[in-house]
């Protein structure tokens, strides 16, 4: 494995999908990709609830939450860049990990249940769904333990 890309959106879940993640590929001797995809400028009226609006503290600027992951990398000693785009997440990971040339995507999921993915969607869910690539999802059980899900292509 030589390249790793993780998705980041700075709930606690993908801090400890970044956390999972160089450790992954500081074992691997792979680089990462740090990837944050902003959404996209909506008109209010055609606004409709997303999962982020269960998510009770303020999410970090993209900034933010890439140096803390970068600060992070650099520590362990793991290769990183960082990508930051506007658009859709899921459609925004696929293409990055395609563009990077990834081995691998990481990415966390805070556990909504499946009514509640199904009715607001879950980004992790749907890139185990659409990527072709294995898919390593770490589950947000509290800010000290995890566990992952590694869901071959």
């Amino acid at each position: 494995m030589k390249s790793i890309l993780i998705a980041i959106d700075g709930s606690p879940a993908a801090q400890e999908a970044v956390a999972v993640g160089l450790e992954l590929a500081r074992d691997e001797g792979a680089a990462v990709t740090l990837f944050h995809a902003g959404s996209p400028v909506e008109h209010p009226a055609t606004r409709i609830p997303s999962a982020h609006l269960l998510y009770t503290r303020p999410f970090p600027e993209p900034g933010d939450v890439l140096a803390e992951a970068a600060a992070s990398a650099q520590t362990m000693g793991v290769p990183y860049t960082r990508l930051v785009v506007q658009g859709y997440a899921v459609p925004e990971i696929l293409a990055a990990a395609e563009s990077t040339s990834a081995d691998m995507i990481v990415v966390g999921s805070r556990g909504f249940g499946a009514l509640t993915g199904t009715v607001l969607g879950s980004v992790s869910q749907a890139v185990l769904k659409r990527s072709l690539l294995p898919v390593l999802v770490v589950r947000a059980h509290g800010m000290r333990e995890h566990s992952a899900e590694l869901v071959p292509a």
